[in-house]
């Protein structure tokens, strides 16, 4: 029987764009003749494995742990163990100025991404916006809001670096602020691995101050969870920031484990969102966190373990492909960290589109660049944003191979006009 929907219930059909993608990567994960570069479980290094994530999750193995974390309801705020905890790790680590109160536990970010961008603005004006300043952005974000097409975004201008390598810079220009709700960014950025200087995140944080609205920054990849930053980078929390973070990139995506830094009363209102929706944040999630910042080798282990492996897959990879014979060139965006590879085909060759359709009919999954430019344009968005794609880097080293492979094959083709050609 059908009923009818609300805008509300409208939004959520099988039109959702990351719903698609998150059924494509459960599937393609499953079947041996697809190599899955689209998306992917994020990696474990054995070494992390064993030094940290194997050590906490024991400690929560014996019987009267596990019973009391599946047992009971954890309080919405997560209780005070646990936010003490994560509070005494990032004023040390970070330097933060934070206690219980400024801390929210989530399960991961996702969720609270979707009750921060709506609570500052659905309904709150008939024609609220969302601005993202470092397009592109995180597919994810695109079907956050409740009211469609708010995000605008300012578009960058790729600049060529070292032989195949290119920087996005953004031009000195903003949208009008009279409708902005809040400013969005991924810091390093999904897909590019570009990360905001320090001197782009005062501007952004002063033109928030100036704005009156918030800046909420999305650290899913970023400093100190999980940290892959490959250059040592600081972030200096104050009023009117919003950060999110999560565990699922470091190896946990399962556990839906994150966290929310913000002020007591943006905290107060996401616990209520948090009880509204789920009663509770996930308990095994906020007792991961709580492990993760009493561990003592933590740090280490990211910074000597995740961040090299990472890095050498970026590497490795934009080296393979700049060793690609008889295909266009791909430009590689020079990364700060993550764990994708962002490319760009020259103007008048195959587009993102056409590439990622290729590859798709020889066994490999990626993502057509276009999907991650989704708000309206600030400044001129030039014909660039259709011939990008992403990688992500996350397969076993046989099926990355494998997959870089299928990736040379796909852009011969195209290259050579449709002849199908052998490579190696």
């Amino acid at each position: 029987m059908s009923f009818a929907l609300s805008d509300f219930g409208s939004k959520f059909g099988d039109e959702t764009f990351i719903l698609r993608m998150m059924d494509d990567l459960s599937q393609d994960s499953a079947r041996r003749d697809v190599v899955a570069m689209a998306g992917g479980n994020p990696a474990v290094p054995a070494r992390l494995a064993q030094r940290v994530l194997h050590p906490i999750l024991a400690s929560l193995a014996n019987e009267a742990t596990l019973l009391d974390l599946l047992c009971r309801y954890p309080s919405p705020s997560g209780g005070a163990a646990a936010s003490e905890a994560v509070a005494e790790y990032l004023r040390g680590e970070c330097g933060w100025d934070v206690g219980p109160a400024n801390i929210c536990f989530t399960n991961g970010s996702q969720s609270a991404l979707f009750w921060l961008v709506n609570m500052f603005s659905a309904g709150s004006t008939p024609d609220a916006q969302v601005y993202l300043p470092f397009a592109p952005e995180y597919v994810g974000y695109r079907d956050l809001l409740l009211e469609p097409g708010r995000f605008v975004q300012r578009t960058p201008a790729p600049v060529l670096q070292r032989s195949g390598f290119f920087r996005y810079e953004y031009p000195d220009i903003h949208p009008d602020p009279t409708n902005i709700a809040a400013i969005l960014l991924s810091r390093p950025a999904n897909p590019t691995g570009r990360s905001t200087s320090s001197y782009e995140m005062e501007a952004i944080g002063s033109l928030a101050n100036e704005w009156q609205v918030p800046l909420i920054v999305d650290l899913a990849y970023g400093a100190p969870f999980p940290g892959l930053d490959w250059s040592p980078t600081s972030l200096d929390w104050n009023a009117g920031m919003v950060l999110t973070m999560s565990l699922s990139k470091l190896g946990l995506p399962g556990a839906r484990a994150g966290l929310v830094v913000a002020d007591h009363e943006i905290v107060q209102r996401l616990r209520g969102c948090s009880a509204v929706s789920q009663l509770a944040p996930n308990a095994l999630g906020i007792a991961l966190l709580k492990g993760l910042c009493e561990h003592k080798e933590w740090a280490a282990v990211r910074d000597t373990t995740l961040v090299n492996f990472y890095r050498s897959r970026f590497e490795d990879a934009a080296a393979a492909i700049h060793q690609m014979d008889g295909t266009p060139t791909v430009n590689v965006h020079q990364s700060d960290g993550s764990m994708f590879l962002w490319g760009w085909l020259p103007a008048g060759e195959a587009t993102g589109m056409q590439l990622a359709a290729t590859c798709r009919d020889r066994g490999l999954s990626i993502l057509p660049g276009e999907h991650f430019f989704f708000g309206s344009e600030t400044g001129q968005a030039g014909s660039h944003t259709q011939h990008c794609f992403r990688l992500t880097l996350t397969p076993s080293d046989a099926d990355l191979s494998l997959g870089l492979d299928r990736l040379h094959r796909g852009l011969r083709l195209l290259s050579e006009g449709g002849k199908e050609i052998a490579c190696h």
